[in-house]
């Protein structure tokens, strides 16, 4: 680990901060029953973090996705968007930020804007 600011790696982080469209109950049973599975049911190894943290007030969450590289983050979004899981996804949550932190292509960047 260093101490330099803004050092340069392969690991690609994406910081989704959202609020929910509908009762926490049928959110979270999404997130548990459908997405999760539909996610790891890819088997992509370089894939290392995928978890939820809901807020107390069962109105919000933030979903923290880890990546070895950005080309990871890239074939995962792209085996996503559109998909029926996706679209209840975004029936059920707005998406109020999204931040990536590392590298990633202008052609994916573009595919993102979508999601704020």
């Amino acid at each position: 680990m260093s101490d330099a600011l803004n050092q340069e790696t392969s690991i690609t982080t994406v910081v989704v901060n959202v609020s929910f469209n509908e009762d926490y109950e049928v959110v979270k049973d999404f997130i548990q029953d459908e997405q999760i599975p539909f996610i790891f049911g890819f088997g992509m190894e370089k894939l290392k973090r995928f978890e939820w943290f809901l807020n107390e007030e069962k109105t919000a969450g933030t979903l923290i996705e880890v990546f070895d590289d950005s080309a990871a983050f890239a074939e995962l979004g792209g085996k996503v968007i559109g998909t029926p899981i996706n679209l209840k996804f975004r029936e059920l949550i707005t998406i109020e930020s999204l931040t990536v932190l590392g590298s990633i292509s202008d052609e994916f960047r573009e595919k993102l804007k979508p999601m704020g």
